[in-house]
């Protein structure tokens, strides 16, 4: 489905044409707007798409080019890259050498890996393993509260920092990462990463500073310190997939959470991003346009980076849809306010990984 009004052409010729407050170098600037497509790389969206709203910039990387994230905010804190469909869990372990692929059974195969979990939920019948409602907590929370991750904050007694069992998801194709072993512990103001292969003794050990332009400096475990994100304040929001979660009553909406992969999420930027939604069942189209500055007040805003997620669209087994009934207005780092309108979940060959919006600065 689309939405393709004559909206667009209004919306490009009235960047030529409006005006606004702001002078530089006294020539009138006027406001951001225009359309925009994430671009997915297709069907398995193997890309991350990072978008500055105020730039009209996106920025592409491989989603699997990075494994684990680690806070640049002070409260040592590491997220799993959770468009890969990671899940780490922790053995009872402080001793990186003392874990190895005897302990680590009961983690691998069918239990650690969200395809495995989810085949469990929707084949059960209602009926799981005593362990299935701890699934959760292999997984980071959606909202991206990071006192809610996979991975506990990291001590600075190294003998209160476990070794986990990582999965490291999947790529693109639905081919398995594999697994791996880590045990992170405090350096300093930064960290200590120490990895390897199950039976490793050794491992690799890796140090990593706290670099504060950045949310997260990142990590793959093949490759060392990688370039993920833009600096903290100079993305909005970022399309990918994701490990949301479902409740196991699947598809009623009760029960406990577990963690399911998902595509065509939206994640808002975690610096100073917030959200609010707008709905509209009659016309969301003269709603959009009609939404001025004035309105933005009294909006309920959600910081939350799943604040938009999937609720964009509507993906069930007999359809996959936008949602017509509403738009959404981003408030930016520096307080700039957009409202943003998705026009496109496929393409005009029917497939998914090519997502469309339309937006506009509000003055």
């Amino acid at each position: 489905m689309k939405i393709k009004p004559f909206l667009f052409t209004l919306l490009i010729l009235s960047i030529f044409a409006t005006g606004c407050d702001d002078d530089e170098g006294g020539q009138t600037i006027p406001p951001v707007m225009g359309t925009i497509q994430a671009h997915l790389g297709g069907e398995a969206e193997p890309n991350q798409v990072f978008i500055d709203l105020s730039e009209a910039r996106n920025e592409t990387i491989d989603r699997t080019s990075w494994d684990l994230g680690f806070s640049n905010n002070g409260d040592f804190r590491v997220i799993l890259n959770s468009t890969n469909g990671m899940l780490a869990a922790a053995t009872s372990k402080t001793d990186f050498a003392g874990v190895s692929s005897a302990d680590t059974a009961m983690f691998l195969g069918e239990v650690l890996n969200v395809d495995a979990i989810f085949g469990i939920l929707i084949g059960g019948g209602g009926v799981f393993p005593p362990w299935f409602s701890s699934t959760v907590e292999w997984a980071d929370a959606p909202n991206g509260n990071l006192n809610n991750t996979a991975i506990d904050e990291i001590s600075a007694n190294t003998t209160e920092n476990f070794v986990y069992i990582i999965n490291r998801g999947k790529n693109p194709n639905g081919e398995p990462r594999g697994f791996m072993k880590i045990k992170i512990d405090r350096d300093g103001a930064g960290y200590r990463l120490t990895y390897g292969d199950l039976d490793d003794a050794s491992g690799q050990t890796l140090e990593i500073g706290q670099v504060t332009d950045f949310n997260f400096t990142y990590v793959h475990l093949n490759d060392g310190i990688v370039s993920v994100e833009p600096q903290k304040g100079a993305w909005d929001l970022a399309f990918s997939t994701y490990t949301d979660n479902v409740l196991s009553g699947f598809p009623a909406p009760t029960g406990f959470p577990v963690p399911y992969f998902v595509r065509d999420f939206i994640s808002t930027n975690r610096h100073q991003v917030s959200v609010a939604m707008v709905t509209d069942a009659s016309d969301i189209l003269s709603a959009y346009n009609a939404f001025s500055i004035d309105d933005v007040v009294g909006l309920t805003y959600s910081s939350d980076v799943n604040s938009i997620g999937t609720n964009w669209r509507l993906v069930g087994q007999t359809e996959q849809r936008l949602y017509d009934d509403r738009f959404f207005v981003l408030q930016d780092a520096s307080g700039k306010y957009f409202k943003i309108l998705f026009t496109q979940l496929k393409n005009d060959q029917g497939l998914r990984g090519f997502p469309e919006f339309i937006f506009e600065e509000l003055r």
